[in-house]
């Protein structure tokens, strides 16, 4: 460890060739093992043990491109300390940016899986190294590809799209496809994962900086200067406090890297303008429910939060639609402890006469709109017959909608809010 030998320990069939070298104190600098053969051969291996991570690192898999639709460059992004070492375990946030003839293949925003737990979608990525796609136009030119993560250094590369030159192989022929009359595959505008809502708060094209000196003031800084690019922000949005926490926190990480100044690059602050307009699409429909209170209070707070503070993309689109089919009135619930939602609504609403079918319908409903209610099913072994749970969350708030509303309307929800 830093080049203090700390022993010696020789394979042999009794501990099947492999050694452990045990109570090896951690400590910053490097680790080296040295292995020698009876033959003289020497092989090292080593690991850093790096610093805090500092830097983003774009590798290309290769160093053209060609002009032809079919054409996929990879790029490796890796998160490294102050000295350039790969920060083991890294798994911040990555935004990725493609300019020129080229468009990206894979999500635009990595956000890493590792707390993720049976879950339907994500992006696989666990902490970096990390790849992503991206693929010809179908014209030359200079592609560049950046990434960027708050208080890390970006990075990006260029690389040479060359004209297209059909490989000759015997037997084979691959003609290059005709662009005229192509277009895009329609997109359905509820499942895409990045849809703009309607603008509330403009993007920035410039870095948005303030001397490190200044640190007391950062928030009344940030507060000041989007007013002032937005006149009709009063900041008492849902979600505004949650943007000034995030721009707070890229700011006060950037001072510390730098010394001299914190600052928060134009594609940070643009993802957290399209997470805040996001928000206020879906909180402002929330609104206009005729619905209790309560419930639009709750509601409104956790799509502030999750949207904004957290990250998670929502389709406005989608969730509005889910909204829009929420029926007038309902009773509004204060949860006190766990609970099952059919003991909730045995209370609020008894003698329904409705049967377990029907009722099945009222549950998944009231799932769908409540973010704090569960569903799960188990089944038994021995019976092999299966019991289902919806289990609604301590101190949540929820909203039951009427039975007989929900059966006689038809009414039934696929997505959940």
């Amino acid at each position: 460890v830093n080049n203090e030998k700390l022993g010696e320990l020789r394979p042999s069939a009794a501990n099947d060739f492999c050694v452990e070298f045990k109570e090896v104190p951690v400590s910053r600098g490097e680790i080296k093992a040295v292995g020698t053969h009876a033959n003289g051969t020497v092989v090292t291996d080593r690991v850093i043990m790096s610093g805090v991570p500092a830097a983003l690192t774009i590798t290309p898999s290769h160093e053209t491109m060609m002009a032809s639709p079919d054409n996929i460059l990879e790029v490796k992004v890796d998160i490294v300390d102050a000295g350039g070492n790969h920060v083991y375990g890294a798994n911040n946030p990555l935004q990725f940016h493609v300019e020129g003839p080229a468009t990206l293949v894979g999500p635009d925003i990595y956000i890493s899986d590792r707390e993720k737990h049976e879950e339907f979608e994500g992006t696989m990525y666990i902490d970096v190294p990390v790849t992503n796609l991206v693929r010809a136009t179908g014209q030359p030119g200079t592609v560049t590809v950046s990434v960027s993560s708050a208080g890390l250094r970006g990075a990006s590369v260029s690389v040479p799209v060359l004209p297209f030159r059909e490989v000759q192989v015997a037997g084979i022929s691959e003609p290059t496809l005709n662009p005229d009359g192509r277009g895009p595959v329609a997109i359905n505008t509820e499942e895409a994962n990045f849809i703009e809502a309607p603008q509330v708060l403009r993007k920035f094209a410039g870095e948005i900086s303030f001397p490190a000196s200044q640190a007391a003031s950062f928030r009344s800084n940030l507060d000041a200067f989007i007013k002032g690019e937005n006149p009709a922000v009063t900041g008492n949005e849902p979600g505004y406090g949650y943007l000034l926490d995030a721009l707070c926190g890229i700011l006060t990480s950037t001072a510390a890297y730098t010394g001299t100044k914190g600052y928060v690059v134009a594609d940070d602050y643009n993802f957290l303008v399209h997470q805040f307009n996001t928000c206020q699409a879906i909180t402002g429909k929330v609104s206009r429910l005729k619905v209790g209170q309560a419930y639009k209070t709750w509601l409104t707070d956790y799509f502030a939060r999750t949207i904004v503070k957290e990250g998670k993309d929502r389709n406005y689109i989608s969730v509005c639609n889910t909204l829009d089919r929420i029926p007038a009135g309902g009773k509004v619930v204060n949860v006190g402890s766990e609970c099952q939602l059919r003991d909730l609504y045995a209370s609020n609403y008894p003698g329904t006469g409705l049967g377990a079918d029907a009722l099945k319908k009222v549950y998944k409903f009231a799932v769908a709109i409540n973010p704090e209610i569960t569903f799960k099913s188990v089944r038994n072994k021995k019976t092999k017959e299966r019991t289902d749970y919806y289990t609604v969350k301590e101190g949540a708030v929820v909203l039951l909608p009427d039975p007989a509303v929900i059966i006689e309307s038809g009414a039934s929800l696929e997505k959940k809010l």
